[in-house]
């Protein structure tokens, strides 16, 4: 297969399964993909469809075949948000897979889940949704996956820099993305693409950003 044969088209409430599918495919480890499928379509289905100031969700076909995607734009409570909204579906996950809660990396996601969860509740409190809004000024990255039976097609790039084109044309000064430190191949393809680490004063915790040309 030629990257002559791949073509981008935006997705929609239609493609949410198949969004799903890949990034189950792509990402056995993460968290959503151990909860099962159902998560991981109501993850993407919030970020396809929730109150987000600005979702391109974009798909890479080869032929008829969804082969990776990228959701990229500017999220409201991207996190926070799936959890609140989806409690009761992730608390009935975790029960149906109690072996998960033994394992430390899991139960730090649960842990980490938790607190997002709290600080989201006390700020909605506090601000009894109408608190000033965060000034948006950078455009983000919020998933990126490619089947992996599609690796070496050169979709990934292909979709990065769909997103970058989208950034640069709404006037964004940069761009940001989060990825697992530990994700040595990831972290190599996106300094390659021209992504930088962004530091804070306790370290590296994943976070990437790429400034954009005026």
């Amino acid at each position: 297969m030629a990257k002559a044969n791949i073509t981008l088209r935006p997705l929609d409430a239609n493609d949410i399964r198949q969004t799903a599918n890949i990034h189950r495919l792509a990402f056995p480890e993460s968290a959503w993909t151990k909860l099962g499928k159902t998560v991981v379509e109501e993850y993407y289905r919030w970020h396809f469809l929730g109150p987000h100031p600005i979702v391109r969700a974009v798909g890479a076909f080869v032929g008829d075949r969804l082969a990776g995607f990228c959701v990229s734009g500017v999220f409201n409570a991207s996190t926070s948000g799936f959890l609140s909204r989806n409690r009761g579906l992730l608390a009935k996950r975790l029960a149906m897979r109690p072996w998960l809660v033994i394992d430390p990396a899991f139960a730090g996601k649960i842990r980490s889940g938790l607190g997002i969860l709290r600080r989201f509740d006390k700020k909605r409190r506090r601000s009894n949704g109408n608190g000033p809004s965060t000034p948006i000024n950078s455009f983000g990255v919020l998933s990126i996956a490619v089947d992996p039976s599609c690796q070496g097609l050169g979709i990934g790039e292909i979709l990065m820099d769909d997103a970058q084109k989208a950034a640069a044309e709404a006037h964004f000064a940069k761009m940001d993305l989060t990825v697992n430190p530990s994700n040595g191949g990831g972290i190599r393809f996106y300094e390659r693409l021209g992504w930088t680490k962004s530091y804070h004063e306790d370290g590296w915790k994943g976070v990437m950003i790429k400034e954009l040309k005026p």
